[in-house]
């Protein structure tokens, strides 16, 4: 199946590689804890962050993911096709909510930053490293990613 929807040897057996990480990290990510969420208020302090236990990052070579989730959520075309797989860059957020694990798509620059934190880098030097690649573009977005974090309970005080 996913020979057919990549369409190539190098590219189906990337896939399914992927596939193998989305479904370990899924499992990790359902067996950990949950944690105390970051309250929205702490961030003005500049706390050290980590991410919480239920949190793991993964950067695919094509969206897999959506092609899981349209399989679990039986979302397959008419006739049983799947969706072809997109190949790109896809940084993706794994985390659970309730007893269910999602992903989030999200932007290159946001994974990058919950990287830097997730390594232990302190949350002003992981901003700095981030943004400075184009300050203009990326100062306006960080309340939003902030928003995006505190909303799913990805992160949490060290």
């Amino acid at each position: 199946a996913c020979r057919a929807a990549v369409g190539g040897v190098w590219a189906a057996e990337r896939a399914r590689g992927d596939l193998v990480r989305l479904d370990v990290g899924g499992a990790g990510v359902f067996a950990a804890a949950g944690g105390v969420p970051l309250a929205p208020e702490r961030l003005a302090g500049v706390p050290l962050l980590r991410l919480a236990p239920h949190v793991c990052l993964l950067r695919f070579g094509s969206d897999v993911h959506h092609l899981r989730s349209a399989l679990l959520e039986g979302r397959a075309g008419e006739g049983g096709a799947l969706p072809a797989l997109q190949e790109g860059d896809w940084p993706v957020v794994l985390f659970r909510r309730g007893i269910r694990v999602r992903h989030a798509d999200v932007a290159p620059e946001l994974f990058d930053l919950l990287t830097r934190i997730s390594a232990g880098e302190g949350l002003g030097a992981a901003l700095e490293a981030v943004v400075m690649a184009d300050p203009e573009r990326l100062m306006p977005l960080i309340p939003g990613w902030f928003q995006t974090c505190g909303e799913a309970g990805w992160l949490q005080e060290r």
